[in-house]
């Protein structure tokens, strides 16, 4: 849609025609064999322009599932961010054509991948960030990485507050948290449990039970 939000400039608002929000389906010993390459031979590489999806000379094209449970974020204007891999889906599969990023006005750049969730851990989790690694965290805003035997964020200049870090894929029924939180010199910090859709923003999640919580 476009609308008129001040003389001389316009205000365009963008929406997905057909679904988006799908989980690839991957050989996991060789990825490659999990896509068809499309060639047209007709429109050489170097007359053809890889930003309009009509003339694009490079295509692949996947088996994958829609996954109806990742959709939009609490903002209501953007998508959650891709959830955590593998995942699980009953909807059927389907072939999906992918396309160079620069030929579409809307973009899906990072899909999860389907797939059986791993098995809950035989000892606790321990993160204490000694050797200055991230490995089993993911990241919603702000800037993280692990220092000095701690995990850091800064503040991101422009960027909105109650961005995270998180652990997915985790579940347990008995829990304890034992962590150690410095709070920055303005704002507040802390630690949440088991929450599903979380999303940037102070409150942006959903609490869930013990026997379904995924973080």
């Amino acid at each position: 849609m476009v609308g008129e939000l001040a003389k001389g400039f316009q205000e365009f608002e963008v929406k997905p025609r057909s679904p988006w929000n799908y989980a690839l389906k991957l050989d996991a010993r060789e990825p490659a064999k999990s896509f068809e390459l499309l060639v047209d031979a007709k429109t050489p590489p170097a007359h053809a322009n890889p930003f309009d999806a009509n003339t694009t000379p490079v295509k692949l094209v996947a088996t994958a599932r829609k996954l109806p449970q990742w959709g939009l974020a609490w903002n209501g204007v953007v998508a959650f961010d891709p959830p955590a891999s593998p995942v699980r889906s009953d909807e059927p599969d389907e072939r999906v054509t992918l396309v160079p990023y620069g030929s579409q006005d809307l973009r899906l750049t990072d899909f999860p991948v389907l797939g059986d969730p791993p098995p809950p851990p035989t000892k606790p989790l321990a993160f204490n960030f000694d050797d200055n690694t991230t490995t089993g965290w993911t990241w919603l805003g702000g800037g993280w990485w692990a220092h000095d035997g701690k995990l850091r964020t800064a503040h991101m200049d422009g960027g909105a507050p109650g961005y995270k870090a998180l652990v997915e894929n985790f579940a347990c029924a008995d829990f304890r948290i034992d962590a150690a939180v410095t709070p920055p010199p303005a704002g507040d910090a802390g630690v949440i449990f088991r929450v599903a859709k979380a999303s940037v923003g102070a409150d942006a999640y959903r609490a869930t039970t013990p026997a379904s919580a995924p973080a």
